[in-house]
């Protein structure tokens, strides 16, 4: 038995052309490689399905009935190809030229007509790719899946790519309207913020904030040292405008939480004024704001408080089990009983500075300070350490590693706005605005 697959052009009923793609005697499969086609051969039937379907689209797009200069009916003049590239496949396609007696003249294209010859799935591919991996690596991907090396998806057009679909969402998302149906009544934010290198040269990096919102039915622990966040919203910016872009975003992210005049917010960040500033931008729009100071950032300071003083790694424990238990003053003051130690003693100033850093942490947010226990006994958040993983998600995955690229704030912006619609699963919300905006 044969299988063929053919294409028929058909009109007013009767059979105009037909081509044959494909024909394969149907064989028992000798092993699960042989039931269907492979990933190469459905790439090649659909490209040359499409190779038949696109000139056909062509023609008509192409056809000039009267010059829209005098309305005269042009003459043809000559043919010219037309490249398009599909998600799966390039095409070259031959068109018509035109001309007329009063001088106008036309070459159509599809690039001419609808200001790309790209189609909007391939970009939207291009972009996602490129927002997750090194452009380099993003070429490979899209290379070994389409089964063929095609020049549309190098680097280079793939860093375009994810540049223009962050530009569309950036526009996008700065400019909707939130409208809060279901309101909530307590929600969680943590704002948290990584470093990327910079490509000005006289500069060592710039600094790309991230926020993460949910509600607590989303905080889920999973073991005793682990918890995820199942949904949530993540605003993410790198742009430098005081903090207007990464506060637009944020609130309207609450918004889609349900955060409302009626909305308790319990907000947890490192200690840094410009995040706080973020947790503050949320305050007129909510009943009220509870700030925390992270104890992910807490522990991280002690611990590199051990890691340079080992011999003291028991009076630095004292004084975190005092701060965890809620008694920040007591804690405090370990820390200055340390530090008089320490000088008494003639430590390197690096030593006393690192002990001093904790102690003006700890001072400047002792009214953000809170029983870490307690919090935890009752399952309660207590860190942002899940959210630390959003920066890692967000920032460190992307721009950091082993990669040597460098940025500037707006393309890194570009692609923080293509990677917070994909992990807060708002893809599918955008993508008709996105398809328009790529078509326009």
């Amino acid at each position: 038995m044969n299988f063929e697959i053919v294409v028929r052009q058909v009109e007013e009923g009767k059979v105009i052309k037909e081509s044959l793609i494909k024909e394969i005697q149907v064989s028992e499969p000798k092993s699960i490689m042989d039931i269907g086609f492979r990933h190469s051969e459905q790439v090649s039937i659909i490209s040359s399905i499409q190779d038949s379907y696109i000139p056909l689209q062509c023609k008509l797009l192409f056809t000039v009935d009267a010059c829209p200069k005098c309305g005269n009916k042009p003459m043809r003049n000559g043919t010219h190809t037309v490249s398009f590239h599909s998600s799966l496949s390039d095409h070259k396609i031959k068109a018509q030229g035109y001309s007329c007696s009063c001088g106008w003249q036309s070459r159509p294209t599809v690039h001419g007509i609808f200001g790309s010859n790209v189609h909007p799935d391939l970009i939207k591919t291009q972009a996602t790719l490129g927002a997750k991996m090194p452009y380099k690596d993003a070429q490979l991907a899209i290379t070994e899946f389409n089964c063929s090396n095609r020049s549309v998806n190098n680097h280079v057009k793939i860093a375009e790519a994810t540049n223009k679909v962050g530009e569309i969402l950036h526009e996008v998302k700065i400019k909707e309207e939130v409208i809060v149906i279901n309101e909530s009544k307590e929600l969680y934010l943590h704002v948290d913020g990584g470093h990327i290198r910079d490509k000005i040269q006289d500069k060592r990096s710039f600094e790309a904030m991230i926020s993460t919102v949910f509600q607590p039915e989303s905080y889920r622990k999973i073991s005793d040292k682990k918890a995820i966040i199942e949904n949530k919203h993540i605003s993410a910016s790198a742009l430098n405008d005081n903090g207007s872009t990464i506060n637009n975003l944020t609130i309207k992210a609450a918004q889609k939480e349900g955060m409302s005049k009626n909305t308790k917010i319990t907000a947890f960040c490192d200690g840094a004024a410009n995040y706080w500033s973020v947790v503050d931008s949320l305050a007129p729009y909510c009943k009220e704001i509870t700030k925390i100071l992270d104890w992910f950032h807490i522990r991280q300071a002690y611990d590199k408080a051990v890691n340079l003083l080992p011999e003291y790694k028991e009076e630095l424990d004292a004084s975190k089990y005092k701060v965890w238990h809620g008694k920040a003053t007591e804690g405090i003051e370990k820390l200055k009983v340390l530090s008089q130690t320490l000088i008494s003693k003639k430590y390197r100033e690096q030593k006393i500075n690192r002990i001093e850093s904790i102690i003006s942490y700890l001072s400047n947010n002792i009214d953000k300070l809170i029983n870490y226990m307690s919090r935890k006994n009752n399952d309660l958040p207590y860190t942002s350490n899940v959210a630390e993983a959003n920066v890692e998600s967000q920032i460190n995955a992307r721009f950091k590693r082993k990669q040597k690229m460098q940025w500037n704030r707006k393309n890194a912006h570009n692609v923080l706005q293509v990677r917070s619609v994909i992990y807060s699963n708002e893809w599918l919300g955008y993508q008709t605005l996105i398809d328009t905006k790529l078509a326009a």
